[in-house]
């Protein structure tokens, strides 16, 4: 089918251009929370053959349209799938929630405590930290792109090392801030500009200027 072979290109235009122009040939790239690989398809196009690329995304019917998506592109073979949530590393599996029960939609994320009931189907996935994986890596990320629906904070505890630069390099992050769902996490904006400062980032808009971590929105945040 032709809708998994191509993406427009007014999609998401200012953070997929940031996004691309940060990449380089060669590069490894880590997309956590790819959905159905959209941000991945253009990494590994960007990346080639040299590259490497690497995705989690734990809604099984999210992961199975984004394996066909870079099959039907040619690009599966850079390209490291893999079934699991991105946490801070305390626990191996945690509950999931797929919106209203739709395996592949856009707002599907870790469950949380509800004051009535679930908004959503849950399923039981693996989890495991930045910091574990990138010690199981034989190569750290330049660039990693981070959509989680609110669970950013909990993700970026679990990288401390690797975003200390315990492993080298220190790698930019294209984080999407979601403030209302970091809210229902009971944390908030200012626990994630505390978190980002802890580990020494800092948030750049995509023109530049100072990045603001309380507004939902995609922004890059950069190694000081």
């Amino acid at each position: 089918s032709s809708e998994w072979r191509s993406i427009k290109p007014d999609y998401e235009h200012a953070a997929v251009t940031s996004f691309l122009a940060a990449i380089k040939p060669g590069d490894t790239v880590w997309d956590i929370g790819a959905h159905i690989g959209l941000y991945t398809i253009l990494a590994a196009r960007k990346v080639g053959k040299g590259g490497t690329i690497v995705a989690w995304e734990p809604a099984p019917k999210s992961f199975e349209q984004m394996a066909r998506h870079l099959a039907l592109n040619g690009l599966d073979e850079q390209c490291r799938l893999i079934g699991e949530v991105v946490n801070d590393g305390l626990q191996s599996q945690v509950t999931f929630e797929l919106e209203g029960g739709v395996d592949n939609g856009i707002d599907n994320r870790i469950g949380y405590e509800h004051p009535n009931k679930p908004w959503g189907t849950q399923i039981t996935v693996p989890a495991r930290s930045i910091d574990d994986w990138a010690a199981r890596m034989e190569r750290i990320p330049d660039v990693i792109k981070m959509d989680i629906e609110g669970a950013e904070i909990s993700a970026l505890r679990g990288g401390r090392r690797l975003l200390t630069g315990e492993f080298g390099k220190r790698p930019r992050i294209l984080l999407s801030v979601h403030p209302a769902y970091i809210e229902e996490y009971g944390l908030s904006s200012q626990d994630l500009i505390r978190q980002t400062g802890e580990l020494r980032y800092r948030p750049v808009a995509f023109d530049g200027s100072p990045g603001d971590l309380t507004q939902f929105g995609e922004l890059w945040l950069e190694p000081t």
